[in-house]
């Protein structure tokens, strides 16, 4: 009996020194490691560098006409102003232009672009007893916008990595084709057509949309206000007549984009 207690206490000494060993030598447990956060690095690569797109659209102009009309002795004979006469067109054009992103989040750029357009009005002006008692004027006018070349910077913020909200400042050229046409008591006097340009400035902004690795959608507005323009200068039967152009073009398009 008591060897076998001494036998018992000898193992329970045994386990107990080389507990510590035991221990020493058995599996490990790592410390927790720090949350691993997903990355929030954002795609505004896609709005970097240069990008062509093709665009289509509709517009009007707001024609501010004013005439007089003096007889040979400078004395006013009639005076007309034609405020906001109205004019509807379609358009299409193609443009190019080069992006920067600054911040993640802002977009710089300069663009041109260049439109047809079928923006046209026509107008026509009548004066009875024009000279006399027994002659009448009638005046008619048509004014049809060919061609737009513009010139803009633009500045976008990216709403997300897919959007871009944006404004646009520069300046734009325009071609107009008139036609006019004056006749005294129905007989045609005078008609020609001839082609004339005007600058102005214009103001607007959009909304970009990616649609793939390459491709976006633009849909933006524009308002134009050109410098005034003489439209007639010119004598009829001593009578000076004069005619002058103010003009306002608003437009609508939507743009398909490539990205290179």
């Amino acid at each position: 009996m008591k060897h076998t207690l001494l036998s018992l206490a000898m193992i329970a000494a045994t386990i107990a020194l080389g507990a510590p060993a035991a221990f020493a030598g058995g599996p490990t447990f790592a410390e927790n490691e720090a949350d691993v956060t997903a990355s929030t690095t954002s795609d505004a690569s896609f709005w970097d560098g240069a990008w062509a797109g093709i665009s289509v659209g509709r517009g009007n102009t707001n024609f501010d006409i004013g005439a007089n009309v003096r007889d040979p002795n400078d004395q006013e004979l009639f005076s007309l102003d034609l405020p906001d006469l109205g004019a509807e067109g379609s358009t299409a054009g193609f443009g190019v232009g080069y992006d920067k992103v600054f911040n993640s989040k802002w977009v710089a750029g300069l663009q041109l672009d260049s439109s047809v357009t079928s923006i046209t009005n026509d107008a026509s002006i009548g004066i009875a007893n024009f000279l006399s008692q027994d002659t009448d004027f009638n005046f008619g006018y048509e004014l049809t916008q060919t061609r737009t070349v513009s010139g803009l910077a633009r500045v976008g913020y990216l709403t997300s990595d897919s959007t871009m909200l944006y404004g646009l400042v520069g300046a734009t050229n325009a071609t107009f084709t008139a036609d006019y046409s004056v006749s005294i008591n129905g007989n045609e006097e005078m008609s020609d057509s001839y082609d004339f340009e005007v600058v102005g400035t214009t103001l607007g902004g959009g909304v970009e949309t990616r649609l793939s690795d390459k491709l976006s959608l633009k849909l933006e507005y524009r308002l134009t206000k050109f410098e005034s323009y003489s439209l007639v200068d010119a004598q009829l039967e001593g009578a000076q007549i004069n005619a002058d152009l103010d003009a306002e073009v608003q437009v609508v398009t939507t743009a398909l984009v490539m990205r290179f």
